[in-house]
């Protein structure tokens, strides 16, 4: 009895030295850590800052490469439908991929055809423009004196004597670069979609586990869905649009009609930034054309209420929130891609934004990416 209360005495006695030697030992852990992850986060901030520069460093430099594959991949991603059709319909994808490509090469061959004669009217209403040039001269000698009148009149003079000889070249050297640059398209194009699901069964063969397989399969086909859909609604609104904007400068007689419809078409791809551009062409084209201010409004004016009416009530309602993205996130990569790759990148933010939002919604670790990205567009799917 009493060696058991001596031993408990004993070991009552050793707590408090042992809590006095462990406690000095673990009070200067926590310090120390929180010391260590302050350290390690700067460093694994400015680790991801390089490693984003770099890559927008390398994508630039490997735009002769990579835009051609990325527009090719976003191109079969809109034909393989058709592909899929024909195939149903017993014809061989091999065939049903040329037959498609060809499709697509007679398309444009028949737009140059088609715009070849409103090109050589617009370049007759050149003369137009110098009696605009006189306009802007008068107007600037008014409002700010003969003296910046007559260094504006030299200014004007000095830029056609330079350009006089290298838009000709410019142009020739863009036709040249467009074609071999469509041409490379078209047969990577076709390439892929006759190589059918061929990448995407390397995918899942690769990929370990069955439900990231599943996952794959299920993002893949939701943005072949999803881009062409997209795609399919933009343009018969944008030929809608242009029908409507090329109707309108016929009745006012604005010359080039068909021209002017086409290109409000072609740039109504571009959001935000497409109409923006319409607009100041018809502007300048109404003003070169047109004697009175009030005229040379109508139609810029008419364009610009057409537009603001589809953009925000026709489009939307149509298209939906399936591929709806966040207006800040639309004109931000709008810009980022432009920068990068110039007016072909700008044609490919969209569906490139698409695909991104597309992939966070199907992974469980992006969730917050695509509620940034835009609304939901699933119909009661859940990330993976």
């Amino acid at each position: 009895m009493t060696s058991a209360k001596s031993s408990r005495g004993a070991v009552d006695d050793a707590t408090p030295r042992l809590a006095a030697v462990v406690a000095p030992a673990a009070t200067p852990a926590a310090p120390a850590a929180t010391q260590l992850e302050r350290r390690i986060r700067p460093a694994q901030i400015a680790v991801i800052g390089l490693f984003v520069i770099a890559a927008m460093g390398a994508i630039w430099w490997a735009k002769p490469f990579l835009l051609p594959v990325v527009a090719s991949i976003v191109l079969a991603t809109l034909l393989a439908p058709i592909v899929a059709w024909l195939e149903a319909m017993h014809a061989p994808r091999a065939l049903g991929s040329l037959i498609v490509i060809a499709v697509v090469v007679v398309l444009l061959f028949v737009a140059i055809e088609f715009m070849l004669e409103p090109l050589a009217r617009l370049l007759d209403t050149i003369p137009a423009m110098e009696s605009l040039l006189t306009r802007l001269l008068r107007a600037s000698r008014h409002l700010f004196g003969e003296p910046f009148a007559d260094w504006l009149k030299a200014r004007f003079g000095e830029f056609a004597a330079q350009q006089s000889g290298a838009v000709s070249a410019g142009l020739f050297a863009g036709i040249v670069g467009g074609s071999v640059g469509v041409g490379t398209v078209l047969l990577l194009t076709f390439f892929l979609l006759a190589s059918g699901d061929h990448f995407l069964q390397k995918l899942v063969r690769v990929i370990p586990r069955i439900r990231d397989k599943m996952n794959a399969v299920r993002i893949v086909r939701t943005v072949q869905g999803e881009v062409s859909h997209y795609f399919l609604t933009v343009t018969i609104i944008n030929i809608a649009l242009g029908a409507v904007v090329g109707l309108i400068c016929w009745y006012f007689a604005l010359p080039n009609a068909l021209l002017w419809g086409s290109l409000v078409t072609a740039l109504n791809y571009l959001p935000y930034i497409g109409p923006i551009v319409n607009c100041v062409l018809l502007a300048t084209a109404s003003a070169a054309h047109f004697s009175s201010l009030g005229e040379a409004l109508v139609v810029p004016l008419l364009f610009a209420g057409i537009t603001i009416i589809e953009g925000q009530l026709i489009t939307p309602a149509i298209v939906g929130k399936r591929v709806a993205l966040n207006p800040v996130v639309v004109f931000a990569g709008l810009l980022f891609w432009g920068w990068l790759w110039g007016v072909p990148g700008m044609m490919l933010a969209i569906p490139l934004l698409l695909v991104a939002k597309i992939w966070a919604q199907h992974t469980a670790a992006l969730e917050q990416w695509a509620e940034f990205l835009g609304p939901d567009s699933r119909n009661g799917d859940g990330a993976t």
